[in-house]
């Protein structure tokens, strides 16, 4: 009973004391006879008379009067429950919760890499990058082109298109743009719900069959697809390579789909260089998105992302209005600005490549959806898919110029190299006639190496550390 005793003692001092009546040491030495004597059978009385002799108001007294009941009747059961409840507070300061690792980015809450398990060199690379700018990521497994999957699913696409081309002719449609075409309605509300998404259900993927010798031009726009591939460029061709950067990407972002955690996620891709100071820029840039943002993308290529003007990073309020349709939220002159980067944000135009974007929860379900639906799911280089979304206005994207994160090309891509199908005269010429992709973009201070050249990492250590 005296352990009892003092623990009361020590709640009614604490409360009465940040309540502001009076001091603990006061109230013990005030009422120590007729008070902490008589506990519990006085307990009642004598808060009455404490309270109310100080003028207190009558919320106080019911509120002293519940901890002393819980006190006399449950202390002796649940001690450590109220010893952590009551006097957490005082220790806090004195040992204060260590936070978790995460990713090294403090606006990011979980990073995913997309990688062949067999490019170990890439991986390797990689981890010295990490290393190198005290970041932590988790390797997604990318799926080969030449995975079972991947050639069903080609063939999937064959056929639901050989599908809609009959249904064109039989509903009268001359037009090769004519083929009906709309999004779901629900997209939105999904988007911004908690359910559950379900991945591609390969359940509904003929099963695999020898893919025949004729090429597959890609869609464009929404469901647009040319008559003809005569004329048609290397990469308006839908190959194997690209049905698995889909699918290795689809995988990744329904995973942050259906992450109810992490806030913000970044996607990349394994052949990145990054600047050294990207996470004091991303710090700066982020509070200045505006809240429903998607995905912004922090490297990119085929697109002139400058083209609107960077967000006003000094007057930009977070806001449920997408940037491109304030004005306000835009500058001309971002020379103007307080805002101390050297890099900024812009409302995104056309952004090619998929090495390194981030996404919103709401944004990483967004997007999900679109790639899911047929016929829009698989008809083109997913990065075309992305470019269309953002330039239709179906996402709400921003990009970072300069790039804070780009591909090195240190060696041919993946998808490139991808076995294409069976190898003819007609895929080889088209192949010798559009080489890959030949852009190219530096880093003013990247790990590997920028234009202020000073490489963090040599040659012979990367090698070393592999």
């Amino acid at each position: 009973m005296g352990v009892r005793n003092k623990k009361c003692r020590g709640v009614v001092s604490i409360m009465l004391a940040r309540l502001g009546s009076i001091s603990p040491c006061h109230t013990v030495s005030k009422a120590k006879h007729k008070f902490w004597g008589a506990l519990p059978s006085t307990a009642m009385s004598t808060s009455v008379v404490l309270v109310f002799q100080r003028g207190r108001k009558g919320l106080q007294f019911l509120f002293i009067l519940l901890v002393l009941l819980l006190c006399t009747v449950y202390l002796p059961f649940y001690s450590p429950v109220f010893d952590t409840i009551l006097f957490s507070s005082w220790t806090t300061s004195l040992h204060p919760t260590i936070p978790s690792p995460g990713t090294g980015l403090a606006v990011i809450d979980a990073i995913y890499v997309v990688s062949l398990p067999s490019r170990t060199d890439r991986r390797h690379e990689m981890d010295a990058l990490a290393k190198q700018l005290n970041l932590r990521w988790t390797y997604v497994d990318a799926t080969p082109a030449n995975d079972s999957t991947v050639k069903s699913t080609l063939r999937w696409v064959k056929e639901a298109r050989a599908g809609r081309e009959a249904l064109k002719v039989h509903g009268g449609i001359n037009s090769t743009h004519g083929v009906p075409f709309s999004w779901p309605t629900i997209i939105d509300s999904l988007a911004l719900s908690n359910e559950p998404l379900d991945a591609w259900d390969t359940i509904k993927v003929p099963s695999e069959e020898e893919i025949d010798n004729a090429l597959i031009p890609v869609a464009m726009d929404d469901n647009n697809i040319a008559a003809s591939i005569s004329d048609l460029p290397g990469w308006m061709i839908l190959t194997l390579g690209r049905v698995a950067c889909w699918q290795s990407h689809l995988q990744v972002i329904q995973r942050v789909a259906n992450d109810t955690v992490s806030k913000t996620t970044l996607v990349l891709e394994d052949d990145v260089d990054m600047e050294m100071d990207i996470d004091s820029q991303l710090s700066h840039l982020w509070k200045h998105l505006p809240a429903d943002w998607d995905i912004v993308f922090l490297g990119h290529c085929w697109s002139n992302e400058s083209t609107y003007p960077a967000l006003s990073m000094s007057t930009l309020p977070h806001t449920h209005s997408h940037a491109l349709g304030n004005s306000s939220f835009l500058t001309s002159d971002p020379m103007k600005e307080s805002f101390n980067t050297s890099h900024r944000l812009h409302p995104s135009l056309s952004p090619k490549c998929t090495h390194a974007y981030a996404l919103s929860h709401a944004g990483a379900r967004r997007l999900l959806l679109h790639l899911q639906h047929p016929p829009f799911a698989f008809s083109r280089a997913i990065d075309q898919a992305f470019a269309w979304l953002v330039q239709s206005g179906r996402l709400k994207s921003f990009s970072v110029v300069p790039s804070l994160v780009v591909q090195r090309k240190i060696s041919k891509s993946d998808i490139i190299l991808a076995h294409q199908g069976p190898d003819t005269s007609e895929r080889t010429a088209k192949a010798a006639k559009f080489p890959a992709s030949v852009w190219k973009e530096d880093l003013l201070n990247g790990v590997f190496g920028g234009v202020r050249d000073i490489p963090r990492i040599s040659a012979s250590s990367r090698i070393a550390s592999g």
